[in-house]
């Protein structure tokens, strides 16, 4: 049968696939296609098939005739051979003409119904070779249905091996590329959330220090060490997916001087945090970020001071909260801060961030990850 641009191949041969019919039956061009290198499955699956077929189709068993029962052996060696290499080349040729995963009903499809017609046509060859090779002892070759049966079950047996080797690979591959597409993902939530906190809090930084730095030059070089400290901070966190809740509250503490510096005793803070806990992960950024967010959603006055509070939930994670005292007007807010850190724990850890709004009292709860116990 011609294949041509009429014909039951319309449009499958490609430059690809005229390039692999060419290529030698084990040539490397085709394990590249397979994926792997299928010498050794070769090498073991033939020989168990080869040992099984005469068995369980033509009745020949190695306790009622030895010598019967080897000979078939070797001419089932022969066929599967045979078949195994026809099965690859097809294998191998749809696999380059529907790489995509979204191919994979149609390149199935089109396998099957190529290595169908090549295994029934094998088969009408295949009766006179067991009659030249003495399969049948008693004179009489296996009927044409038991054939069929048998090579269909044979290609059947081949197929399922290499489809199920390359359905692994394609878990493995949207596996990695999952995992990439996350950690894609996770880093430009990061960059967002430091490109957030870094040019409101510089801005308002570099206010306070114009205010103190006449009348208090050592508050002044304190206030810029604490802030190079947490600029240091966020650089340095800027590849890692989680730090120790040890190193991110070392930043709140020089995050939480420079609020002080700024608001005084208008803002107020609450920190107690067991020292057996400072060793769990935490979010990079995840607590500052909530920090600056009681700041800019929040009044804060002398009538009105804003308490923020840091500890450990009966739950076990770090619960950030304030007093609720909300502003009318919000401004250079983003609206994606919680949202990102909502986002980001989801994606890294699978946990929710708990969010409690009263009427009185604003409260995020954050996971702590025991790298322990994952």
């Amino acid at each position: 049968m011609a294949i041509g641009k009429h014909s039951f191949g319309a449009g499958l041969v490609n430059e690809t696939g005229i390039h692999l019919i060419g290529m030698k039956l084990l040539g490397k061009g085709i394990r590249e296609l397979l994926g792997f290198d299928d010498t050794a499955l070769q090498l073991s699956l033939i020989p168990m098939i080869s040992l099984f077929m005469p068995m369980a189709f033509f009745q020949s068993l190695p306790w009622v005739d030895f010598d019967g029962y080897w000979r078939d052996v070797v001419g089932s060696v022969i066929f599967t051979t045979i078949y195994w290499q026809v099965d690859r080349i097809v294998i191998a040729f749809f696999r380059a003409r529907f790489p995509a995963l979204p191919d994979n009903n149609k390149r199935i499809l089109w396998q099957s119904a190529w290595i169908l017609f090549f295994t029934l046509t094998l088969c009408h060859g295949i009766v006179w070779i067991t009659e030249i090779l003495g399969v049948s002892h008693d004179g009489k070759g296996p009927s044409k249905f038991v054939m069929n049966l048998a090579s269909i079950t044979i290609t059947i047996t081949i197929t399922s091996v290499y489809e199920a080797v390359y359905s692994l690979k394609q878990w493995k591959q949207s596996s990695i590329e999952t995992e990439q597409f996350k950690k894609a993902s996770m880093q430009a939530q990061l960059e967002t959330l430091k490109n957030q906190v870094n040019p409101h809090f510089l801005f308002n930084s570099l206010n306070t220090l114009t205010s103190i730095i006449h009348d208090e030059p050592d508050k002044a070089v304190e206030f810029v060490q604490k802030l190079s400290k947490v600029y240091r901070y966020i650089l340095e966190i800027k590849d890692k997916e989680l730090i120790t809740l040890r190193e991110e509250m070392e930043c709140i503490e020089s995050y939480k001087f420079l609020l002080q510096m700024r608001f005084g005793e208008n803002v107020r803070f609450d920190i107690n945090i067991p020292e057996e806990r400072l060793s769990d992960h935490i979010i990079p950024l995840s607590a500052q970020i909530l920090l600056e967010n009681a700041i800019k959603h929040n009044v804060v006055s002398t009538g009105k001071p804003l308490q923020i509070r840091m500890h450990i939930g009966t739950s076990g994670g770090l619960i950030v909260s304030n007093n609720l005292q909300k502003k009318s007007v919000v401004n250079g807010s983003t609206q994606t801060g919680l949202a990102n850190i909502k986002s980001r724990y989801q994606l890294l850890t699978g946990q929710s961030v708990e969010v409690i709004t009263t009427l009185e009292k604003f409260s995020v709860s954050l996971p702590l990850i025991n790298m322990e116990l994952t």
